[in-house]
């Protein structure tokens, strides 16, 4: 088995409000945006909204609909039970400054 630290339904408040709720004081998320394919939809709804990138992925969750954080060590074990996860980013030391969820 893996041992699931947190899991985040990515809803309303996107990445930036839902991912702190299951993280302890001082820890933050780093988010690598180039590595999943964002369906076509949001590409249009930015374009046509002329929506900056940065706030796109502040209110919509991009095609990502859940995130599980999962040990760096356990990562391979996840993805061998599930072949379609992708690792999205990695948690990272955060200070109480600045932004929690780095995109």
């Amino acid at each position: 088995g893996v041992t699931i630290k947190g899991m985040i339904h990515i809803t309303g408040g996107a990445f930036v409000e839902n991912i702190p709720r299951v993280l302890p004081e001082g820890l933050g998320a780093r988010i690598e945006r180039t590595a999943w394919q964002v369906p076509p939809i949001f590409r249009l709804i930015q374009e046509r909204g002329h929506v900056a990138e940065l706030e796109m992925y502040r209110v919509f969750n991009m095609g990502i609909g859940f995130v599980l954080i999962v040990s760096p060590g356990e990562v391979n074990r996840a993805q061998t039970a599930v072949p379609e996860l992708k690792v999205i980013g990695d948690i990272v030391p955060w200070d109480g400054t600045g932004p929690r969820v780095l995109l």
